[in-house]
C-alpha cells in the first residue's frame, strides 16, 4: 500500500507543480518582421527553382512522417544556408522573447530543430493532427499573410479557439500543450517557420519543489491555459489578454489520453499497438490509485 500511495500521491504532485500554460502572441515585429517573412519565401522558391533546373528532387517532394506519426511536407532550415541568414534576426528576438516570458529560473535555453511548414488546400498536406511536439517551448510563425489561403490556422485544445495570425505573428507556446494545424481549405498555401525549443534537459517530471523548470512549463500537466498578447519591444498588450481557462485534471489527463491513442492507432505497427496496451493498463491502473488514495 505505500508503494501505491506514493505512486499516486506522484502523479498528483505533476499536476500540483505544473504552472499554468501561457501562450503568448508576439505580433507588431516583436517576433518577425513581414520583410523577413517575404525574404524566408524567396528564399524557398528560388531553392525549389534551382531543384527543378538541376533535375534534382523537388524541394516539397512528397508528405514524410513526422514524429506524430502524421505526414507533413517540410523544409529543415540547416539544409539552406540561405534560410538560416534569413531567419537570423527574427530568431534571436522569438528566443529573446521566450527567455523574457517564461520563468526559466537561469535554465540553458536552445533552439532544438527548426523548419518551415507548407500546408495546401489542393491536395497534399492540408493541416497536421493534434499532437504535442517535442521538447519544452514551441514557436509557430506565420510567413505569409492569413488572406492568401482559406481556413488554416493553430488551434489549441485547452484554449478551444482557432488563431489565424497575420504575417511576422509568432504563436509561443509550451511543447505539450495539445494543438493542432487547422486544415487549409478552398485555396492557396499557408507556410509556417516552426521552432522547438529545449530548456535544460527538458525534464518531464517533477520530483518536488525544486524541480527544474522544464518539469513544470512543458503544459502536459497543466490544469489552466491563457492568451496574451506581446508587442513592439516585448511589452505585454495591456487590455488585450484572454481570460485563463481551466479544467479538471481527469480531463487533461483524458484529452491527453484519447490523443495518444489515435496517434498511436493511426501507425499501427506491433511497438506501436503494444505502447497502446501498456498505455491502456497505465493509466487505469493511475485513475484506480487516485481514486483510491488522493481522491
Amino acid at each position: 500500500r505505500p508503494l501505491q500511495l506514493n505512486a499516486a500521491g506522484f502523479v498528483w504532485l505533476q499536476f500540483a507543480l505544473h504552472l499554468p500554460a501561457r501562450v503568448f502572441i508576439a505580433a507588431d515585429g516583436s517576433a518577425f518582421l513581414a520583410s523577413e517573412c517575404d525574404a524566408i519565401l524567396r528564399v524557398l522558391e528560388d531553392a525549389a527553382g534551382e531543384r527543378v533546373l538541376s533535375g534534382g528532387p523537388p524541394l516539397w517532394d512528397s508528405a514524410e512522417e513526422s514524429q506524430h506519426y502524421l505526414p507533413t511536407k517540410e523544409v529543415r532550415v540547416a539544409e539552406l544556408p540561405a534560410l538560416v541568414a534569413a531567419t537570423r534576426p527574427g530568431i534571436d528576438r522569438t528566443l529573446g522573447l521566450l527567455r523574457r516570458l517564461y520563468p526559466l529560473e537561469g535554465a540553458r535555453l536552445r533552439l532544438a530543430d527548426l523548419y518551415v511548414a507548407r500546408y495546401d488546400a489542393d491536395g497534399g498536406v492540408s493541416g497536421l493532427q493534434l499532437h504535442v511536439d517535442a521538447y519544452t517551448l514551441s514557436f509557430s510563425v506565420a510567413l505569409n499573410a492569413a488572406d492568401e489561403y482559406g481556413g488554416g490556422g493553430l488551434e489549441f485544445d485547452a484554449l478551444g479557439q482557432v488563431r489565424r495570425e497575420p504575417q511576422g505573428n509568432a504563436l509561443l507556446f509550451p511543447s505539450k500543450l495539445l494543438h493542432r494545424g487547422v486544415p487549409v481549405a478552398r485555396h492557396g498555401t499557408r507556410f509556417a517557420l516552426i521552432g522547438l525549443v529545449s530548456v535544460g534537459e527538458d525534464e518531464l517530471w517533477a520530483a518536488g519543489a525544486g524541480a527544474p523548470p522544464a518539469s513544470r512549463l512543458h503544459g502536459m500537466f497543466a490544469r489552466c491555459a491563457s492568451l496574451e498578447e506581446v508587442g513592439a519591444g516585448g511589452e505585454r498588450a495591456a487590455g488585450r489578454n484572454a481570460t485563463e481557462l481551466c479544467s479538471g485534471w481527469a480531463d487533461t489527463v483524458a484529452r491527453h489520453a484519447r490523443n495518444r491513442f489515435a496517434l498511436l492507432w493511426r501507425a499501427g505497427s506491433s511497438e506501436d499497438l503494444l505502447e497502446l496496451a501498456v498505455l491502456n493498463a497505465g493509466l487505469l491502473v493511475g485513475a484506480v490509485l487516485l481514486r483510491q488514495f488522493v481522491l
